[in-house]
């Protein structure tokens, strides 16, 4: 049974839910005060969904993997350089660290 409905059209059978777009993934808040935070990401992948990264309390979150963000020397985790969850392309990597974390 299709369901329509923010843009996406899902269907649903016995297996789950299945998406046949993405555009759930992706907001773009252009009234934002701050848009756009970071002036490195191209418009057409900027995402706004995760404002606040989900990750940030992850000590090995994927910014750090990837290089992103660093941890200085008094041990905090600084972010200023990561566009991870900026990043549309990159959605899954923020939602896959925080289930890994959260178990």
């Amino acid at each position: 049974m299709p369901i329509i409905g923010l843009n996406m059209k899902i269907d649903m059978d016995e297996s789950g839910v299945k998406c046949e777009t993405q555009y759930w993934k992706h907001l773009k808040d252009k009234n934002c005060e701050f848009y756009p935070c970071h002036k490195d990401i191209s418009e057409h992948i900027f995402n706004c969904r995760f404002c606040y990264c989900p990750a940030f309390l992850i000590p090995n979150c994927p910014g750090i993997e990837s290089g992103y963000a660093t941890i200085l020397q008094n041990g905090w985790k600084t972010c200023e350089h990561c566009t991870i969850n900026h990043d549309v392309n990159k959605f899954q990597i923020i939602i896959d660290a925080v289930s890994k974390e959260i178990g």
